[in-house]
């Protein structure tokens, strides 16, 4: 296999025996040395009888201003870039930092970690009284830069792909992460773990998984998430005893909960700045209500409206206009639109049918911009103040069904890793 050493060239006492030692451990077949114009006659110096500069094959690349760190930066970043057009490998170019200025050393490693080279490597041992290491106690001590990449992917990329809802980035981090599972520790392993849970939990429950949410959330322990499970724990259960109430309805119940976690999902749309998503979810949700509405204080399924349990309430042309409605499966189905009408029919002093009334230019408004939407049926986007203006309208339509929506749509919020 090709290697490529590029080692840092100080001008101390017995650095050369530190030179030597690492070429010997790297055996490399190009070594590309930086120096200062002062640093070079290092090279000329002699270790088992043969000069450094002679005992492999080799290069130099010499600073002009070792005081410059932009500039040392810069040679070493066109070094490396030219090794990997010559057609070496980052696994195949290592890096020795021991002896040159600090500066060098500083622009060396930044270099290696930016392009992932295979390791860099300290020669250190045993010092005398004026603090030089002693020639022949020399140890070599190296450090993979891609430790420490993985490292800022864990810490930071992830993160920052999670408070922002990017769970398949997250994911695909992890990817990378557990690809290596030998540079962690046992400990480290389940850290990452406990991160996939969290990160595939959240991802399930944006996908509106609730019960699978609350089963994998529930086996994170390193993350404050008492008020998202407690949440999705009522969720489920409200869900349940709603169904036991409406049997027929085989599970598909509208319920508190169920709105309040669309609408806390429609804001996470928002903030991610897809607001023709966030409409869309916002239209649901007041569809949603109406649902609600007919079911629990009517008894009626606006996805298969019985028409018997609207005659002591409607007029017989009425009536007829919902016959008419029927599909080829004998069904009733109502949209929103729809949905809102029948409530104000069937009750025009029912909450929601005042609240029609009294926000009734502003609900045609908001729901033209879900329908002209190109997620509807037009072809224009969403902008942020129209979605502004419609959440604050649905804002009202929650707030007539369920007067502690605000404490649950505070549980229902997503947490933030870096907050």
């Amino acid at each position: 296999m090709k290697k490529v050493l590029i080692m840092s060239v100080g001008i101390g006492r017995g650095i050369e025996s530190a030179l030597y030692k690492s070429m010997k451990e790297h055996n490399p077949n190009y070594v590309v040395f930086i120096t200062t114009k002062e640093s070079e006659a290092t090279l000329e110096r002699m270790v088992n009888g043969k000069r450094i500069k002679d005992m492999v094959e080799n290069t130099c690349l010499t600073i002009e201003d070792e005081k410059d760190i932009e500039s040392s930066y810069k040679s070493i970043k066109n070094l490396v870039e030219d090794l990997l057009e010559k057609g070496y490998s980052p696994s195949e170019i290592y890096v020795d930092f021991t002896t040159g200025t600090k500066v060098m050393s500083a622009a060396l490693a930044s270099v290696a970690l930016m392009y992932n080279l295979s390791s860099l490597t300290y020669v250190y041992g045993q010092r005398d009284e004026n603090g030089r290491v002693i020639s022949g106690t020399e140890k070599i001590m190296s450090l993979e830069p891609l430790r420490i990449i993985l490292d800022i992917k864990e810490k930071k990329d992830i993160p920052a792909y999670f408070d922002v809802y990017q769970f398949n980035a997250c994911l695909e981090t992890l990817k990378e992460l557990k690809a290596h599972e030998r540079i962690f520790s046992h400990k480290e392993l389940e850290r990452i773990n406990e991160l996939e849970n969290l990160i595939i939990g959240f991802q399930e429950w944006d996908r509106f998984n609730h019960k699978q949410a609350k089963e994998i959330l529930s086996k994170v322990k390193k993350f404050k998430l008492e008020k998202q499970i407690g949440f999705l724990d009522e969720l489920i259960e409200e869900r349940k005893s709603l169904s036991k109430k409406f049997p027929e309805l085989k599970g598909k119940i509208p319920t508190h909960h169920l709105i309040v976690d669309l609408f806390s999902n429609a804001e996470r749309r928002a903030e991610e700045g897809n607001y023709d998503d966030a409409v869309a979810r916002l239209y649901r949700v007041i569809e949603m209500i109406c649902q609600f509405v007919l079911l629990n204080e009517f008894k009626i399924d606006s996805s298969n409206v019985d028409i018997d349990k609207l005659k002591d309430r409607l007029s017989k042309d009425q009536i007829e206009e919902y016959q008419r409605k029927m599909d080829e499966e004998g069904k009733v189905k109502l949209g929103l639109k729809e949905d809102l009408d029948l409530i104000i029919k069937l009750d025009p002093k029912n909450q929601i049918s005042q609240l029609c009334s009294e926000v009734e230019d502003d609900l045609k408004e908001c729901l033209s911009f879900r329908n002209n939407s190109i997620l509807a049926h037009g072809f224009d986007p969403v902008h942020k103040d129209e979605y502004e203006k419609f959440q604050q309208l649905v804002i009202k339509f929650i707030d007539k069904i369920i007067p502690n929506y605000k404490e649950m749509l505070e549980k229902s919020r997503f947490i933030k890793i870096n907050q």
